[in-house]
């Protein structure tokens, strides 16, 4: 019988352990989802339902930050190509969410195999 009682306390002390590990979890993932909403203007209800709280011309010309690698430079490389008119580099920090110092590697880049050239400090244009 004492070894039941022991037993039975041990599940009790694990499961409560186990419960205050949910618990912290579960907080973590609130102020990921928060910091997550405030980033992206899409509030997540806690019921499971999203509402977006973005402005129209904000959604049509923002473009994922996850993207990298060669992806990054596509979609770097597309934005000035694709524009009838120089583009400064605020422009793409905007329109790309990616930081200022990836963005100058990938124009440095994109420079040296002759895709684009600068017009100017921070304006870049099709290379003719």
């Amino acid at each position: 019988m004492k070894e039941l009682d022991l037993f039975m306390k041990t599940v009790g002390e694990g499961l409560r352990t186990l419960a205050q590990g949910v618990n912290v979890m579960a907080e973590k993932l609130d102020r990921f989802m928060e910091s997550r909403s405030a980033s992206t203007g899409v509030k997540c209800e806690k019921d499971g339902e999203a509402t977006s709280d973005v402005k129209p011309e904000a959604k049509e010309k923002k473009v994922s930050k996850h993207a990298s690698g060669p992806n990054a430079t596509a979609v770097v490389s597309a934005l000035i190509l694709e524009s009838s008119t120089p583009v400064k580099l605020d422009e793409l920090v905007q329109k790309t969410g990616f930081d200022k110092r990836k963005l100058q590697g990938i124009l440095y880049h994109l420079k040296k195999q002759k895709k684009i050239a600068s017009a100017g400090k921070g304006i870049y244009q099709k290379a003719s």
